[in-house]
């Protein structure tokens, strides 16, 4: 996937781009900052890790126990407790609470989507312990305090791993940041790509 986008980048004349990668896209991002720095001149990475030996310590216990379940084309439309399982995972207590149609629009979306198996089976083969120490592009790694799908002690470890990266945590936040808090979101993004300095710790307020 990372060479189709770097095709793709060398395509449209794209270099020293801002390249955002959430979850598994982060584990592309990285790949892609390695095999083509060219390309990559600075990096988001949300939600994510840089696996190894402690993905299955970092990742996060719902994924390994609902791969075999949440695929039942049935369990959508019937089994709201098995929905409930899913959406949680992917969402703070708050938004459950305050904006349930979200999670479930997302949830019910995700049923349509025929590689979320394969994200969860790479998620736990995937590596870059062995070079996340070299990417040296400017990086801001972003983690919700509730990601239940990849731990945030994953994302601190892999902000400690690339030498040049930032910090953010998100409280009150699941696996989703944009999603759960989209205005804010965009601003750090934004900020970031200026090359302002981001706060280490963030409580953001929905109605901000």
């Amino acid at each position: 996937i990372a060479a189709m986008l770097a095709k793709e980048c060398d395509a449209r004349g794209v270099k020293s781009a801002t390249i955002i990668g959430h979850s598994m896209g982060g584990f592309i991002t990285q790949v892609l900052a390695k095999e083509r720095p060219d390309i990559v001149g600075k990096m988001v990475l949300m939600s994510t890790s840089f696996g190894g030996s402690h993905t299955l310590k970092d990742i996060g216990k719902g994924p390994l126990t609902v791969l075999n379940t949440f695929f039942d084309p049935a369990m959508f439309r019937e089994d709201f407790r098995s929905l409930f399982r899913y959406r949680r995972l992917h969402f703070s207590d708050k938004c459950l609470i305050q904006t349930p149609e979200v999670a479930d629009t997302f949830c019910k979306n995700q049923e349509k989507d025929p590689y979320c198996p394969f994200q969860i089976k790479w998620a736990v083969k995937f590596t870059s312990e062995s070079y996340a120490q070299n990417l040296k592009q400017p990086t801001l790694v972003i983690h919700g305090d509730q990601d239940r799908i990849i731990t945030v002690a994953g994302g601190k470890k892999l902000a400690d791993k690339i030498p040049n990266a930032q910090f953010l945590e998100m409280k009150e936040c699941g696996h989703i940041p944009m999603i759960e808090y989209p205005e804010n979101f965009y601003k750090t993004l934004l900020s970031f790509a200026q090359g302002k300095q981001i706060e280490s710790e963030t409580v953001i307020d929905k109605a901000a």
